[in-house]
């Protein structure tokens, strides 16, 4: 008998897209956090080399969807290397994932991306869980398929 998961959303955080070298960060999707406690970042490096990776991962968080409201959470953003290479990465693996504890934050929650040179292209999903109100079914969990095997 397969059990659904619960208690958990999942969001589209960036849409794979190439991240230029520039002072400018590229923006992923702006997310609704509201209700849960807890968030995870997975971003996927899919043109993975130890050289062609993003300089800066940058999570912020705003009262409102206006780009111009969005502020860097500091305590993550400035937590984070501002140069990461790793030759051993594969694109079977994340490049990232960021934990991010929503209590004390605002309502929505963008990632943002920076590259000092190359152009990776770069993807990322967004986990939210330990909702406010639980269950959260399947139905709910944001995702047009869903599926329990086992």
């Amino acid at each position: 008998m397969s059990v659904p998961a619960q208690n958990i959303k999942a969001r589209v955080a960036l849409v794979p897209q190439t991240v230029g070298s520039s002072t400018n960060n590229v923006y992923g999707n702006t997310l609704d956090v509201r209700g849960f406690d807890s968030a995870t970042f997975i971003i996927g490096a899919r043109s993975a080399t130890a050289t062609s990776v993003p300089s800066h991962v940058i999570i912020e968080h705003a009262d409102d969807t206006n780009s111009t409201s969005f502020a860097a959470i500091t305590t993550i953003s400035s937590g984070l290397p501002t140069q990461i290479n790793s030759t051993a990465l594969t694109n079977q693996d994340a490049f990232a994932v960021v934990n991010v504890d929503l209590r004390g934050k605002k309502r929505y929650l963008r990632l943002g991306l920076r590259a000092s040179s190359n152009t990776p292209t770069m993807d990322a999903v967004c986990i939210l869980d330990n909702p406010g109100q639980a269950p959260v079914n399947a139905t709910a969990a944001g995702a047009l398929l869903f599926n329990a095997a086992g």
